[in-house]
């Protein structure tokens, strides 16, 4: 777990998740060509009373037999008899455990055959927290969006009505509206796991924009402390660029997440009530209740699709974790 544990009970929950990331990474390099994991990643969840008490493994809907999607207590899980649970057998998961069961992860930015792309490829995402870099306007996005440091971007830009999309060379109007213009930006800073292995990686590009007016400022009280669990099951509001805000309930903390292509370290998990899906990647994600009310989450990076056409679960990439590393983005808040 990446933040701190404080008491005897949250002590021995973060020694259970690091204990199951061993195993996870063995898992996943034993995986075939061309075949997917049967658990996509592991991490940690509040229970009803709101304390974070519970291992939790999320795994391959499609490997878990009569198990659908939803979450399931380990020993009700492992009664489904299914190559999931023979694989879990062998992991020595405590009792506490909780098993989601959903689709693959993807990443939630994609070429889309009707994106208005000025110079292909159009990869499509959306623009996150804004911050300088170097003094210089800048925001933070998906790091998936481009193929590295240096790369050129236009945005999208809708004057505050919406929340701006961005290509990798070029960009489509986001479906709310047409843009009122377009800005350039340069990725100065980029992480994507694509290709990392069982290890894992971070997923944020940080892009500096023109003109020197070019991003709008966010209200905001600073990324969640990394200081003791967040509390119970919290709101949040997510900013996407295709899909609008979206309410949503985070459900879980993973440590590591992903599919046999990409493995995401660090990253929420997020229950929404909207239809957020391709497109949305890089959506800043703000906390609506409790005590962090108004801190930075992080921004979207993917979710899974067991209904076809939109996530059921959403995956928010960290920011302290990414702030905090010792590679991390030199961005000021």
């Amino acid at each position: 777990m990446w933040w701190e544990p404080t008491d005897p009970e949250t002590v021995r929950l973060h020694g259970e998740v690091n204990g199951l990331l061993a195993p996870l990474r063995a898992a996943l390099g034993r995986v075939e060509p061309f075949r997917q994991p049967l658990v996509w990643g592991v991490g940690s969840a509040p229970g009803a009373d709101g304390r974070w008490t519970h291992p939790l493994l999320v795994v391959n809907a499609a490997e878990t037999g009569q198990a659908g999607p939803g979450r399931y207590r380990w020993e009700e899980f492992r009664r489904l008899r299914s190559p999931v649970a023979e694989e879990l057998d062998r992991w020595g998961l405590p009792p506490r455990t909780w098993i989601d069961v959903t689709g693959r992860p993807v990443p939630a930015a994609r070429v889309d055959p009707t994106d208005q792309v000025l110079a292909p490829p159009g990869g499509l995402a959306t623009v996150g927290l804004t911050c300088t870099h170097g003094g210089a306007p800048a925001f933070l996005t998906a790091g998936h969006l481009v193929s590295g440091s240096g790369g050129r971007v236009e945005v999208a830009a809708t004057g505050g009505d919406g929340v701006a999309a961005v290509g990798r060379g070029g960009v489509a109007a986001t479906g709310r509206g047409a843009p009122l213009g377009w800005v350039s930006g340069q990725v100065v800073d980029w992480h994507d796991p694509l290709g990392l292995g069982p290890a894992g990686g971070y997923d944020y590009a940080v892009v500096r924009v023109t003109p020197p007016d070019g991003t709008a400022t966010v209200t905001h009280r600073g990324p969640l402390p990394a200081s003791g669990p967040p509390g119970g099951p919290f709101a949040v509001s997510v900013y996407g660029g295709r899909a609008g805000r979206c309410r949503g309930t985070v459900t879980g903390a993973l440590d590591q997440l992903g599919d046999a292509d990409r493995q995401w370290l660090t990253v929420w998990q997020v229950a929404t009530s909207g239809p957020l899906g391709h497109g949305d990647s890089g959506s800043l994600v703000m906390v609506d209740s409790g005590p962090h009310r108004g801190r930075v989450l992080g921004h979207l990076v993917g979710g899974t699709v067991t209904v076809p056409h939109a996530f059921d679960h959403c995956y928010v990439q960290d920011l302290r974790a990414c702030l905090d590393r010792p590679d991390g983005p030199d961005v000021s808040l």
